[in-house]
């Protein structure tokens, strides 16, 4: 803190000294015995300061005027698995995917991001990239030196909201895929993420996300020939359907295939 810290003190107060935000904003830290005067000069504080309640509208407020907003096309990897991390990256639109793949070009999908969230966050402790992302579509983000954050956690503690919901939403979606991994076959997975990503339409379900079989078999581990296989068994069934590039369900798959 102490490079956060103005050694100023004011000229009528000794007992004061300010710390100074990254944003402009200032906390002031007083003594006991400067509580009295201190409330009686509230009313002449500034009005115009920003609420910190850590919601992701207030994070874009805060690092607004130090980072850089970058417009990636559909496709285009942003982040790559193993590079040096020194910059956190915030979603204001677009979709996209967080993965790992291998040489062969097998590739397992851990989450996919929207508006709203944070990119890179397990990086701000120095270390490597531990997973790559591309984007599904185009894609609008800021871009901020990791440098810059953990200065601005440290004066807004309240700024890590974000950050810490964003990361135990990938530890969740982790964990889901490990079990699903362990304990279902391919079919059970499928299932799995089109009731996930479905939302009820009258007496049945749309996946409003444009998924294609092979964006569900990189999420589930297999193979789109696989996919494909039980697409049509779920087809020929009566269970779902694909209408405009959408997928329909119209009543609830069995448990097993």
């Amino acid at each position: 803190m102490d490079a956060l810290l103005d050694p100023t003190l004011a000229a009528n107060d000794p007992d004061r000294r300010v710390v100074s935000r990254p944003t402009g904003l200032n906390i002031v830290w007083s003594s006991p015995h400067t509580l009295g005067r201190d409330a009686s000069k509230q009313q002449r504080q500034p009005m115009n300061e920003p609420t910190i309640d850590g919601s992701p509208a207030t994070w874009l407020s805060a690092i607004g005027d130090h980072g850089v907003t970058k417009v990636y096309p559909p496709r285009t990897i942003i982040i790559s698995e193993g590079d040096p991390g020194d910059t956190l990256y915030v979603i204001k639109e677009g979709h996209g995917k967080i993965f790992s793949s291998n040489g062969a070009g097998k590739e397992i999908v851990f989450a996919t991001y929207g508006p709203g969230d944070t990119l890179g966050e397990p990086s701000l402790d120095g270390g490597v990239r531990s997973a790559s992302v591309m984007t599904l579509e185009r894609t609008t983000c800021l871009i901020v030196k990791a440098d810059f954050v953990l200065q601005l956690i440290t004066a807004q503690p309240k700024l890590a909201l974000p950050i810490i919901h964003n990361l135990i939403r990938l530890v969740r979606s982790s964990s889901e895929n490990v079990k699903s991994l362990a304990l279902e076959d391919v079919y059970g997975r499928v299932v799995r993420l089109l009731m996930k990503a479905a939302e009820p339409v009258g007496t049945g379900w749309v996946v409003h996300e444009r998924l294609t079989q092979q964006n569900i078999a990189d999420r589930v581990g297999s193979s789109r020939e696989m996919v494909s296989r039980i697409f049509k068994d779920l087809e020929r069934g009566g269970y779902l359907s694909v209408e405009d590039k959408q997928i329909v369900i119209h009543r609830k798959p069995p448990p097993g295939w």
